[in-house]
């Protein structure tokens, strides 16, 4: 968003309430930006969706194919370059965060389950029965 020129205006939401000093201190930061702050916090949206309940819930109930619409046109609308040179800078830095051994994979059970290791209730129950095998010899 800042690479695209000026902000005019920023939004912050807060899915809880907020309590009214905590929104104070922000808006008296406020003075400082070249920008104009709102908050909203929970009171504010519930306030907002009773007004235009058909909306929310329409919005609400397709949520992902708005989603997914406004995915596929912004990548209809990107440069393709813009996508080769961010490829290439997240593999570097992929490569440099690797080679520092900072990078930890964690997949999902169709992967690990492919590659013979134990899914969690099977490692669980080997966990137990060995625990329960230790108590046994120990007692």
């Amino acid at each position: 968003m800042f690479n695209r020129g000026e902000i005019n205006n920023l939004l912050l939401i807060f899915v809880n309430e907020l309590p009214s000093q905590i929104r104070e201190r922000i808006k008296e930061k406020e003075e400082q930006l070249n920008f104009k702050l709102m908050i909203w916090d929970i009171d504010d949206l519930v306030r907002i969706f009773s007004k235009n309940e058909i909306l929310f819930f329409d919005t609400y109930n397709n949520l992902n194919s708005i989603l997914l619409r406004d995915t596929v046109q912004a990548g209809i609308k990107a440069n393709n370059d813009d996508y080769l040179i961010k490829r290439k800078k997240y593999i570097e830095q992929l490569k440099s965060q690797y080679k520092k051994d900072n990078i930890v994979l964690f997949v999902g059970a169709g992967a690990s389950y492919a590659a013979n290791i134990p899914t969690w209730n099977s490692l669980i129950s080997e966990l137990y029965v060995s625990l329960i095998d230790k108590l046994l010899k120990t007692h």
